[in-house]
């Protein structure tokens, strides 16, 4: 029989994992502003990523072998979550919002945690891919910290950024998120089923979020406008997962637990690759006009393509299935 505390690990580990990494490539990476949050600001930023961290874990126990094409719908409901009630971003020069911040930004900041997640925790992708990935990472990264404040066609306010005050934060957080793998130690192997939400952890982390909102209302940041179009592309995501009928999945995390210095060890070297290169982004003399163009178009790109792209695809699994149900 396993023990209260085996069990609680084997729930809550995971989901403060995840929920960590969730922070700081979603808040810390994204926006960078952790150095003006206070005490208060930092609980509720918290208490918000692990509500959000634990909803989206269950959505990916759920689904994951469906396809890939259906956890991406959960990586769109995160951005646009992300930047609809927490950021707020989405509201501030419609549509290009919309598709550089929700499908664009935080999309990739959710894959990021994402494919992070697994591969600390479960041994899921090569280990040597940590540095090539790091590099990247850490390039795009100083592209971003460089090239935001000049993206006027978003209006993004965020003022001037110096990589000295954020860079480190980012960095220390990152060791945190990685650290927790070693602080809230796993079992050798963690079953589907203890990462699903129970009814009453649902109607918490739900009414966190819901709590967000009716603050965030209440302060007037939602525009009617800006929360009409997010809710007609998140109740068009919802809708796609609720027809999928992918509630299949009971073995994704049904995996051995990789052991910490396998993974926690090279992460944390491949931490601080990832800052030395994006410092190297940061100080590179190219025309900070080029980059903010390149880091423009790029994400627009990708958050044009990607929702439709993956809303055919699914469209198309739930007509097959239906079709074969029907025989």
């Amino acid at each position: 029989m396993m023990h209260a505390s085996q069990r609680f690990l084997q729930t809550w580990s995971p989901r403060v994992g995840f929920a960590s990494l969730l922070l700081v490539f979603g808040e810390l990476v994204t926006w960078h502003r952790a150095g003006t949050y206070s005490f208060l600001d930092w609980l509720a930023v918290i208490a918000i990523y692990l509500a959000l961290g634990a909803l989206l874990l269950d959505g990916l126990v759920r689904r994951f072998q469906a396809g890939w094409d259906l956890p991406f719908l959960l990586v769109g409901i995160f951005g646009l979550l992300n930047s609809g009630f927490v950021s707020l971003a989405l509201y501030q020069n419609l549509p290009l919002s919309l598709v550089f911040f929700a499908t664009g930004a935080q999309t990739l900041a959710f894959l990021l945690a994402y494919v992070s997640f697994r591969w600390l925790y479960f041994g899921h992708f090569p280990l040597a891919g940590v540095f090539p990935v790091s590099v990247a990472v850490g390039l795009v990264c100083g592209l971003w910290l460089r090239g935001l404040t000049r993206l006027e066609s978003v209006d993004v306010q965020i003022g001037s950024i110096e990589l000295a005050e954020v860079l480190p934060i980012i960095i220390v957080a990152m060791f945190g998120a990685a650290s927790i793998k070693i602080l809230l130690p796993l079992p050798q192997r963690i079953a589907a089923q203890n990462l699903l939400l129970t009814p009453m952890d649902g109607v918490i982390a739900g009414l966190a979020l819901f709590v967000l909102v009716l603050l965030r209302a209440e302060a007037g940041f939602l525009p009617p406008l800006g929360l009409l179009v997010a809710g007609v592309v998140l109740g068009m995501l919802l809708l796609l997962l609720w027809f999928s009928n992918a509630d299949q999945n009971k073995q994704f995390f049904d995996w051995p637990v990789i052991s910490s210095h396998q993974r926690v060890v090279p992460g944390m070297l491949g931490i601080l690759v990832f800052g030395l290169a994006a410092s190297a982004s940061y100080a590179a003399p190219v025309d900070p006009e080029l980059q903010a163009a390149l880091l423009f178009w790029s994400l627009i790109m990708f958050g044009v393509i990607w929702p439709p792209l993956v809303s055919v695809l699914v469209s198309i699994r739930i007509f097959v299935e239906l079709e074969q149900e029907e025989f």
